[in-house]
């Protein structure tokens, strides 16, 4: 308990340095950025609020787990790339024509990439078992390395201190809706560091290979990506 008290203070902490950065600094301000408070705040707060009554309604769904994780993955994906991809476009002005191109590179990058981090996140799942909130913040550390802020322990580590948490609350919060679907498991099984090793392993492997075809082909068809992603 005292952990994720934490957790959320370093969460606040460095929303509150962001918000007040983008309204004191107005030569560098990116809307970019206002996209982490509309999804925190939009669809984190009532998934929090209401878990149990999700959590409930999921486990009636009478499907497949995988189909059932997986699909549940994606669809927040598929909600949250449209929120990302009007912020990351405010940016460039507002077109909707440009807007809605956005949207479907959005789409098809993340849809695409998350197949895999969700994909080799039940691979685990099915044989190790996680409690919930073990999920989320490994889904959460997970983002910490697609996103690429691992890197920054190494350069910039003020900079990781002031991104992070907002990181692994957004990719735990897409995750949500999937691991409420499943039994929330006592951890009984390794060590709680093998577990995570292999939960985090396993899917950045099949995340990584997922990107590694879709940059292939958009080295042919480069509008196929969002702009921001077109270093490669």
């Amino acid at each position: 308990m005292l952990g994720r008290k934490i957790l959320f203070a370093w969460l606040l902490f460095a929303l509150v340095f962001w918000a007040a950065y983008f309204v004191t600094q107005p030569a560098t301000r990116s809307y970019t950025s206002l996209y982490y408070y509309v999804w925190l705040l939009l669809f984190g707060i009532p998934t929090w609020y209401y878990r149990n009554r999700i959590a409930f309604l999921l486990k009636q769904w009478s499907s497949g787990p995988f189909f059932k994780f997986v699909s549940l993955g994606l669809m927040m994906v598929a909600i949250e790339e449209v929120l990302a991809a009007l912020f990351n476009h405010l940016d460039e002005g507002f077109y909707l024509a440009t807007y809605l191109a956005r949207v479907g590179q959005f789409e098809l990058f993340n849809l695409w990439a998350f197949t895999g981090l969700f994909g080799g996140a039940y691979l685990v799942i099915r044989k190790v078992r996680f409690s919930h909130t073990e999920l989320f913040y490994l889904f959460g550390t997970a983002g910490l390395g697609t996103e690429g802020i691992i890197a920054l322990l190494f350069g910039d580590q003020i900079m990781f201190l002031l991104t992070a948490p907002i990181v692994i609350f957004t990719y735990g919060l897409v995750a949500g809706p999937a691991i409420l679907s499943l039994p929330d498991l006592p951890r009984r099984d390794l060590h709680p560091a093998l577990r995570h090793g292999i939960f985090l392993a396993s899917s950045l492997i099949l995340f990584a290979i997922c990107v590694a075809v879709l940059m292939m082909i958009a080295r042919h068809y480069p509008w196929l990506i969002p702009p921001h992603t077109r270093n490669f």
